[in-house]
């Protein structure tokens, strides 16, 4: 019996727990704090550069320690895209393409802000170093094997945010 309540103290102070991060998500959306766009992210630090205040967009490849040869597949494919269409604008600090291991420590809270899992592409818009709208790129996923429409696509969305749409 004791170790039952025991039991529904830890769930009702989970559930507690979880209401209150909810309302403070939602106070701060209407605030204005949440950034807008194709994500539901919280702002995300996009890491320190010498252009603070300047607009910059970052294509993340996430993945685990455990690597399928697709997956491979679409991480050389998507690098090889942006530095063949995009060498002006990665050496001028306006693109950066960022690989990130989601199993290393301090990695975890891609997770939450990038609502990925594995092995993803994704387009982060970044002001001041931090995150205001990201797009996951789902169709690599159908369109590795066919490199060139995977490049077209690949290069067509990067195209569309470096020009802000």
């Amino acid at each position: 019996m004791n170790g039952r309540k025991i039991i529904t103290g830890a769930l009702l102070a989970f559930i507690l727990a979880s209401v209150g991060y909810l309302v403070l998500k939602e106070q701060r959306a209407a605030s204005g704090d949440v950034p807008t766009g194709a994500g539901d992210a919280e702002s995300v630090e996009a890491g320190g550069d010498d252009q603070a205040s300047a607009r910059k967009l970052v294509v993340y490849y996430f993945h685990t320690n455990k690597r399928c040869n697709t997956c491979r597949a679409i991480e050389r494919q998507a690098k090889e895209a942006i530095e063949t269409a995009f060498s002006e604008a990665l050496m001028a600090g306006r693109l950066e393409w960022r690989e990130v291991n989601l199993d290393e420590p301090g990695n975890e809270r891609f997770v939450t802000d990038f609502q990925v899992t594995g092995s993803s592409l994704v387009l982060a818009d970044t002001v001041g170093g931090k995150v205001s709208r990201f797009k996951v790129l789902q169709k690599v996923w159908n369109l590795v094997a066919n490199p060139a429409e995977f490049a077209t696509y690949v290069q067509g969305e990067t195209t569309s945010w470096l020009e802000g749409s």
